[in-house]
């Protein structure tokens, strides 16, 4: 009982609530509708079968997309999005979820009638049936084209604010939470050095606790931005002034979540004007300011509009616009409906042609903007102005610039794949083709063949499509099949999306530099091979190519010139011609070639002076010794001859001296004749003593001689070999000197060999010439005791008789001394004919070495002094 009861109870509930939400759909369906409707006024609406395939559209949606509802019915929702995209296995699997009943949102690029792409905000709404299974789907969109391009905008200015400003970001209460690399370059920071610490580390420290500091973040913190020129402290504590503004960032519930700060380094702006900065405080704005009411009459205008136009503020207040403008524009149609358009509320920007109160054009880039009021109203129009007849200046400059480039260079322009839209005459006539016969053509057929068909080549066009200029030197092909070599440039034109939509290239013809810089190069080789004669033809060439080969030409004569004159010098040494020396007026190494060369030859003429003057002077010597020895020999003889003649008498005394007692009296005079002879021998014999000691004196100067001999023979050898050094140092040039070089060694080695060989023999005849000297003093002593025994002779003679056989036994002793006298003397004699032949002997090597050296020609008249004070001063004989 109870359960029926409940079950009925159940029931009847059941039943209730069944019709209750009858009432509820039928309500809900009327709303719905009514949403629908409200929803179609405003959006885009598009309904598809679960496939894709278009139901209907709305106006609204057929707006935005460009076209008619019978162009959409039955056709695919893939019309309205790319091919790629369509093919694609992802938007496959965007409609499979739809019909699978799962919705999509978002934004979404497509593209109108016109293949125009339009983002949209959009849902993909699938509709169920009763049963709860997809039947259809609803799109339901907004344009958001105009937003996403505005988003671009923005992002791009963001971007383009971050990489040119100091931009940093803090909390409401100024924490620091983030900051570009240009804020701590310019504070000197780095980020880590200033995240989490607060704003008033860059305060100077007198304004960190300032009851305006807390002022000023509590005014950013409830969203009152800031903006002018601050001053604050870098990390070395030095000042830096900065233009910026403190921006706060809000939620969608407008409140304060972060402040922004974009700034900008004033601070040398700031030092270099700080005496002006009592001028400038007054200054509200940078731009020239004039305001109007719709109908164009002057309501107001600042200094900087007057300073511009050359007016005073009275004499243009109330008056009309038009007395900025050309009269006849103010009085056409085109200048009413101008004022019109603002009076309308249409802004007018772009660059205006003005009068100036002195007649003068100026040109500004203005905006017109009309300011409205509550109701929408126009009560008035403000104009912001920058002069910029200095930039239509410049343009019309580089218009003229441009149209310069076109006519004196090769132009020639190309779509994005290299096919030829036009040239001017210049590359038509560098590459010998009429207009018709290249445009519509490809680039290619300018280039080898082979090239054109290389990774490279494509290469090339691809980087100029992406925008990639190409700048060089190119090789191309002339109509006749001959090269041309050009300097180009291949600059990618882009639109206002900064697509590449045509190449143009700039070209100026420089084969002949090419062919300049080929010809340099094969001088350049001849000139490391040692071959100078060549030379750059100049005919025909002009230019920098002419200049060039000019200036190379020259180079090479400015080499040669003193190569060549040093071989013509170093020719003269080789045939033994020290007259001639390097003249030229050179600098540098061919300065230090020319001094290192005449100072080589300047030595080598002072050496050849100094060898003669000592051959000279060892052949006077050796003359004198070889007369002294002479004398000598002949000294000897006659002593010879005297003793043999003493020699004779005293056999005479002997055999008289046996009849001395029978005839005293022709002993006596015998004695005295004896004496007389014995006193003629003593002064030989002390003329023979006297000679000795001048052949001894003699042979010790020829000894001295001798030795200088020797001293000359080593320094010319040194001499030698400090020629042959220099000529080894100067290489081919120097190969003839050395030979010289190399024979003067020799002869100075022959000098020293016959100068030793000629002292050994002179001090030989020294001590000879000491035996003999001390041989004579003997028999002058001898003579000495003959000359007292004939006194004693005479006076006793009758003495003589008695001492006969004493007498004997002393003439016998005489006899014996006289013997060995006669030796020593032969000796002498032998040896002074030695010393004469060695002294002959000397002399002709003498002779031979100065016949040599005279074979070298020197400067007449020259007499030795050192290189130093004779350099600069020897001319060319």
């Amino acid at each position: 009982m109870a359960t029926r009861a409940k079950s009925a109870t159940s029931t009847a509930k059941s039943r209730a609530v069944s019709a209750a939400p009858t009432r509820t759909r039928s309500a809900n369906t009327v709303e719905c509708g009514q949403i629908l409707k409200a929803i179609g006024e405003s959006q885009a609406i598009i309904e598809f079968n679960l496939d894709g395939t278009i139901l209907s559209a709305n106006q609204n949606f057929l707006n935005v997309m460009k076209y008619d509802e019978a162009e959409l019915k039955g056709q695919h929702h893939r019309i309205f999005v790319s091919d790629d995209y369509a093919d694609s296995s992802k938007y496959s699997a965007f409609w499979e979820s739809l019909a699978r009943g799962e919705s999509k949102s978002g934004e979404f690029e497509q593209f109108d009638k016109n293949g125009n792409v339009v983002w949209i905000q959009a849902s993909y709404n699938p509709v169920f049936n009763k049963a709860g299974k997809p039947i259809r789907v609803i799109k339901i969109a907004s344009d958001i084209t105009h937003n996403k391009l505005l988003n671009a905008d923005f992002e791009g200015q963001i971007r383009a604010i971050d990489k040119n400003q100091a931009v940093i970001h803090f909390s409401p209460e100024g924490k620091i939470l983030h900051a570009n690399d240009n804020f701590v370059k310019a504070l000197g920071y780095s980020l880590e050095e200033i995240c989490g610490n607060h704003h008033s580390m860059f305060m100077p420290t007198e304004e960190r606790n300032s009851e305006a500091y807390k002022q000023f973040w509590q005014q950013l913190a409830e969203g009152q931005a800031h903006v002018g020129e601050f001053r604050r402290i870098k990390k070395d504590r030095s000042d830096i002034w900065i233009q910026a503004s403190y921006t706060p960032i809000k939620d969608l519930s407008g409140r304060v979540i972060k402040v922004v700060k974009y700034a900008s380094d004033i601070t040398e702006q700031k030092l270099a004007n700080a005496d002006f900065k009592g001028q400038i405080d007054g200054i509200s704005a940078t731009q020239a300011v004039i305001s109007f009411k719709p109908d164009g009459t002057i309501l107001h205008a600042n200094n900087n509009f007057l300073s511009a136009l050359g007016y005073k503020l009275d004499e243009v207040k109330n008056q009309h616009h038009r007395m900025f403008v050309d009269p006849s524009y103010g009085r056409s149609a085109e200048y009413d409906a101008f004022w019109d358009r603002l009076a309308h509320g249409e802004a007018q920007i772009g660059e205006f042609r003005r009068i100036r109160k002195d007649g003068k054009d100026i040109w500004i880039q203005a905006s017109y903007t009309p300011i409205k009021d509550m109701s929408g109203k126009v009560f008035k129009v403000v104009k912001y102005a920058t002069d910029v007849t200095e930039q239509k200046l410049r343009n019309a400059d580089f218009e003229g610039q441009i149209a310069g480039i076109r006519s004196s260079q090769a132009v020639i322009q190309f779509e994005t794949d290299g096919t030829i839209i036009e040239a001017n005459d210049n590359f038509l006539n560098a590459l010998q083709y009429r207009r018709e016969e290249i445009e519509g053509q490809h680039h290619s057929k300018f280039v080898d063949p082979q090239f054109a068909q290389s990774s490279e080549y494509r290469d090339f066009w691809a980087a100029l499509a992406r925008g990639e200029a190409q700048v060089g030197e190119f090789r191309r092909i002339k109509r006749d099949g001959s090269d041309i070599w050009i300097q180009a440039s291949y600059t990618p034109v882009k639109d206002a999306n900064g697509k590449v939509f045509k190449v143009v290239k700039y070209a100026s013809d420089i084969t002949e530099q090419k062919q300049t810089v080929v010809e340099v190069g094969k001088l350049i080789d001849a000139a490391k091979r040692g071959e100078l004669d060549d030379r750059a033809a100049v005919e025909g060439t002009s230019g920098d190519s002419r200049v060039l080969r000019e200036n190379i030409n020259a180079m090479l004569d400015a080499i040669t010139a003193p190569i060549n004159e040093v071989a013509l010098v170093m020719q003269a040494v080789a045939e033994k011609d020290l007259t001639y020396y390097v003249q030229g007026e050179y600098h540098g190494k061919f300065e230090e070639l020319q001094n290192n060369t005449n100072s080589a030859i300047g030595q080598l003429a002072d050496f050849m002076a100094l060898v003669m003057n000592s051959s000279g002077e060892v052949s006077s010597a050796s003359a004198l010794i070889a007369s002294s020895s002479h004398s000598v020999a002949t000294g000897a003889a006659q002593q010879a001859s005297a003793l043999e003649q003493t020699g004779a008498s005293l056999e005479q005394i002997s055999a008289q001296t046996k009849q001395n007692a029978e005839n005293t009296k022709a002993a006596k005079g015998l004695a005295e004749s004896t004496q007389g002879m014995a006193q003629n021998g003593s002064e030989t014999v002390d003329r023979m003593v006297g000679a000795m000691d001048k052949i001894k004196a003699a042979a010790v100067n020829t000894s001295a001689i001798i030795g200088d001999i020797n001293e000359i023979a080593f320094q010319t050898n040194l001499l030698a070999l400090n020629a042959a050094v220099e000529a080894a140092r100067a290489g081919e040039a120097g190969r003839s000197f050395a030979v010289v070089a190399e024979e003067v060694r020799n002869l100075a080695l022959r000098a020293k060999v016959a100068a030793t060989k000629t002292e050994k023999l002179i001090a030989e005849s020294t001590e000879m010439a000491e035996e003999g000297s001390s041989l004579s003093k003997d028999v002058s002593v001898k003579l000495g005791d003959i000359i007292a025994a004939v006194d004693k002779v005479t006076s006793i003679v009758a003495e003589i008789a008695l001492a006969s056989d004493e007498q004997a036994l002393g003439i016998q002793q005489v006899n014996s001394a006289m013997g060995e006298m006669d030796r020593v003397v032969q000796t002498s004699a032998a040896n002074a004919e030695e010393s004469s032949s060695a002294a002959e002997q000397l002399s002709a090597q003498a002779k031979e070495l100065n016949a040599m050296v005279e074979e070298f020609r020197i400067e007449q008249g020259f007499e030795h002094e050192p290189v130093a004070k004779q350099y600069g001063v020897r001319g060319v004989a």
